[in-house]
């Protein structure tokens, strides 16, 4: 059976471009069939998945059967209408990101199937999470990309995900999965077009890379515009730590190597080796993330440091029992640090 998945997220805080080329390819995956746009305008991309979702309101309703012909089709209009309506409110304006792929699949064993019209609805034809789970780790590196690569986005809602399938008759075959996020309201910035390049740079890594998957994957957790303010500020501050002691190591080499251009090098060659074996165990966090941060940017280390320094002291504190106000939690504080240096370590050369 063959299938197109789709995947939806509304960029909060940023517009698309404002000079009329506002539906861009980012990206494509010739490997799965895909390719990445930012667009203001999903109505086109998810007529299928919206009417999906509207005939499993109809069913809800025991309206599935009842009707035939024009009559089923005025109605599927007007639920799709009432989907787009809430939609358009929740996300006024926004930028979209929409992620598309093609494929097939041999495990489709729905337990009913009811034909309308041109179209068939499918009962648990396929397990749950079999077309969707084998699109995460893309879709997580898209939407880090945008994190790390344009600081005006501040998070991202899940507007919908799900496949519609078509047949050997050429029908479309609806399953009904799909999410949607709750409306709030923001700020927002047109996105240019040289943070788009910046984002496409990004996304021809294709991948965060082993030692960035899991930070990247906290990341999305913490921009996430749905979780609540502690999930956000613990998943983002785990994020950074896990960054820093993963990269730590890439770094801690180079302080007890010649500096380059120096005469001579400034610890004799045993010496550093016997400094480097006795601080195996004994660096603290912090003390990685001066190594890390003094390494990917030099000029703003002092400064990052210190702002590390005090949401350590909020992570501490909270985490013994102290009392901490969640309202006045350093969220945004962690999330740019973590974005910015997950975005100076896939630009760099060793990642």
């Amino acid at each position: 059976m063959k299938y197109r998945f789709l995947s939806v997220h509304s960029l909060v805080g940023v517009h698309c471009p404002v000079d009329g080329a506002s539906d861009i390819c980012l990206a494509k995956y010739s490997s799965l069939k895909g390719e990445v746009r930012i667009t203001p305008d999903i109505d086109q991309y998810m007529q299928e998945l919206d009417e999906g979702l509207a005939i499993a309101y109809m069913a809800l309703r025991s309206m599935i059967g009842q009707e035939h012909g024009n009559e089923f089709e005025e109605r599927l209009k007007v639920q799709v209408g009432e989907i787009r309506e809430r939609r358009r409110k929740e996300h006024a304006g926004n930028a979209f990101i929409v992620f598309t792929a093609l494929g097939e699949i041999v495990e489709w064993n729905p337990k009913y199937e009811h034909e309308i019209g041109n179209r068939v609805v499918a009962f648990e034809a396929v397990p749950k999470g079999l077309i969707s789970n084998k699109y995460q780790s893309v879709i997580r590196t898209i939407l880090a990309s945008f994190l790390v690569g344009c600081q005006d986005v501040c998070g991202f809602k899940n507007v919908g995900e799900g496949a519609f399938f078509i047949d050997d008759k050429g029908r479309t075959v609806h399953q009904l999965r799909m999410e949607v996020g709750s409306p709030e309201v923001i700020a927002y910035r047109h996105i240019q077009h040289k943070t788009l390049d910046h984002v496409k740079e990004l996304l021809k890594k294709r991948k965060l890379g082993h030692e960035l998957d899991d930070p990247g994957r906290l990341l999305n957790l913490a921009c996430d515009r749905n979780s609540d303010s502690l999930l956000a500020f613990l998943a983002a501050w785990t994020g950074l730590e896990m960054f820093t002691k993963k990269v730590f190591k890439a770094y801690e080499a180079s302080l007890f190597q010649p500096t380059a251009g120096a005469s001579t090098p400034l610890l004799p060659p045993k010496v550093a080796e016997r400094v480097r074996v006795v601080m195996k165990d004994k660096w603290k966090l912090t003390d990685k993330f001066l190594v890390v941060s003094s390494a990917l940017s030099p000029a703003d280390y002092a400064v990052d440091a210190a702002n590390f320094r005090k949401i350590k002291k909020t992570r501490d504190d909270m985490f013994h029992a102290q009392t901490v106000d969640k309202e006045t939690l350093p969220t945004e504080d962690t999330q740019r640090l973590l974005r910015k240096y997950i975005g100076l370590r896939m630009l760099c050369n060793k990642a």
